[in-house]
């Protein structure tokens, strides 16, 4: 019935983190789905000056941005969202079009960036 909808959503969410949890217990080796999730980064492409978001990203995690030669990219802000575990990175002014790497965490991410108007 329609009525029970809400009540399976929650129980797929639950049942879903339970089993995450539950799972290095009885498979000590096995590396949960959790750890597979990507993070992701938005808007890309980007304007200089403006911030990219990066979703799935711990408040301890510094952020590097480099250019296609490898040069590396001075970030100014970094500011982290506690409630959604996302941050949001602002494009320093000024930096010219083209591909860049932003790399945290072991995670490297192209992103393009345009001049800002």
């Amino acid at each position: 019935p329609a009525d029970d909808i809400p009540g399976r959503l929650a129980g797929e969410e639950i049942g879903v983190e339970a089993y995450d949890f539950a799972l290095p217990y009885f498979y000590p080796n096995t590396i949960g789905i959790k750890d597979y999730e990507l993070s992701n980064v938005y808007p890309n492409p980007v304007n200089s000056g403006e911030y990219i978001h990066v979703t799935n990203v711990k408040p301890s995690d510094t952020f590097e941005m480099f250019d296609i030669s490898g040069r590396l990219i001075k970030i100014n802000q970094v500011d982290f969202n506690y409630q959604n575990n996302s941050s949001r990175v602002t494009i320093p002014s000024g930096t010219s079009s083209g591909i860049y790497f932003l790399r945290w965490n072991g995670y490297t991410k192209k992103i393009m960036v345009k001049k800002g108007s």
